[in-house]
Order: C-alpha cells, then structure tokens, then sequence
C-alpha cells in the first residue's frame, strides 16, 4: 500500500532551501534563544511556519481517513454485498438444517425407528432424477 503525503508549493522550495544549507536552520534555533529581536523573530516565524504545515497535514489526512469510510460504507451497502450476505445466510441454514437432520437420523436409528431414514432416502432418490434430468450426460 503507497502512503502519500500532502505536499503543497511552499513544502518543495523549503526542502530545496533546507537542502542547500543543511546547519544554518540548528544555527537559528540556538542562537534565537539567546540572542535579542531579530533571530528570536525568526525562530517564531519558522514555529509558527511548522505548525501551519503540521495543521495543513492533519486536515489532509483527516480528509483522506473521511474518503475512505465513505468508500467502506458504500462498498458495505452495494447490491453485491447485500446478494452475496443472502447467499451465505442461505448455506448457512442449509448446513444447520442438515447437522439437525443427522443428528435426528441418528436419534431414531438407535431407538430402530426407520421411518424418517426412509424417506429421507425417498427425497434423495427424487433428488438425484431431477438433476439427470437437469444436468447433461457425460
């Protein structure tokens, strides 16, 4: 996954200019805080520069997190999404009705009550004539 980062016109040429002059930024920070007006002047506007960049950057990334609820949320509630939920809530009844019908298959076989068994094979028997009749032949 890429992760982008907002970048804006004035984050280039600050990164041009920091490129450049790599130590002259450390100088600033140091002697803004000893020295008098100009350089304590400058450290303020570099602050003040820094949290406009860090406020313009959450705000991006606040965005980008908003677009992509936005996409989930239609993604969750797509047609495809509803009809592919029913499907799977069908086979999962179908799995359980067929877990309880053995588990009664078995029940009665033991109390020898074959009843249920055999027309549980009367329903298979249709079952497969049914899907010859559907399906082709080899």
């Amino acid at each position: 996954m890429k992760v982008l980062s907002p970048m804006s016109q004035d984050d280039e040429e600050e990164r041009e200019r920091d490129s450049a002059q790599p130590y002259e930024a450390a100088e600033d920070f140091e002697e803004g805080r000893t020295d008098g007006d100009g350089r304590t002047k400058r450290w303020r506007r570099s602050v003040e520069q820094a949290l406009v960049k860090m406020t313009a950057e959450v705000a991006a990334l606040r965005e980008h997190i908003s677009t992509g609820r936005e996409w989930q949320g239609r993604k969750m509630r797509s047609p495809g999404r509803w009809i592919t939920w029913f499907v799977w809530l069908c086979i999962r009844h179908a799995l359980v009705d067929m877990v309880l019908l053995g588990l009664v298959l078995l029940w009665l076989r033991r109390k020898k009550d074959r009843r249920v068994e055999d027309l549980v094979r009367q329903i298979l028997r249709i079952g497969r004539e049914y899907l010859r009749m559907v399906l082709p032949e080899r």
